[in-house]
């Protein structure tokens, strides 16, 4: 009887899930009955919404884009461009964090070219240790939460890089 006045509301939440589970077993839904079937003033409102979204995407407030390839000017959709210059943000920040995290000469192509690597020797950047990596998530897990995410993130970086899975778990990280 304590527990109920502790928790009422987990008590009116499992009371509700088995009225709704009885309903559901003793009440037999009925084609005739309008609430049973998808209502046909609303049918056709997926094929509007794929049409609009699809008109937004496709033709919508065409604008002049360069285009390298074939040295000429094309008429694209602003949203689409849009997108497109979000998603290559995104791919960026990705590739950054990837680059940093797994370091080595991809990283200083990233930002320069494979000539500029070629040309210079010294233009190396070794990927951070995974004693670096993993102390830094024992330290992040320590401040966000206290000893227990610490000891969460230590175990479970240090079990990576002992059984190998280290580059795959970085890329996925990054």
């Amino acid at each position: 009887m304590n527990q109920l006045k502790n928790h009422p509301k987990l008590f009116q939440f499992f009371g509700l899930l088995v009225v709704f589970a009885l309903l559901c077993l003793f009440i037999a839904p009925s084609d005739s009955n309008v609430l049973w079937r998808f209502p046909s003033l609303i049918a056709g409102l997926p094929y509007l919404i794929n049409d609009s979204v699809e008109y937004l995407m496709f033709d919508w407030w065409p604008i002049q884009v360069y285009d390298p390839e074939i040295e000429e000017f094309e008429e694209k959709p602003l949203l689409q461009q849009v997108t497109r210059a979000i998603s290559a943000s995104i791919l960026f920040v990705i590739g950054l964090i990837r680059e940093i995290i797994l370091g080595g000469v991809k990283t200083i192509v990233t930002f320069t070219s494979w000539d500029f690597v070629s040309e210079n020797k010294w233009a190396r950047w070794p990927a951070l240790p995974w004693t670096v990596v993993a102390s830094g998530a024992i330290l992040l897990g320590y401040k966000l939460q206290g000893k227990g995410l610490a000891m969460l993130a230590g175990f479970s970086t240090i079990y990576i890089a002992v059984f190998g899975q280290w580059e795959p778990s970085m890329q996925t990280l990054s």
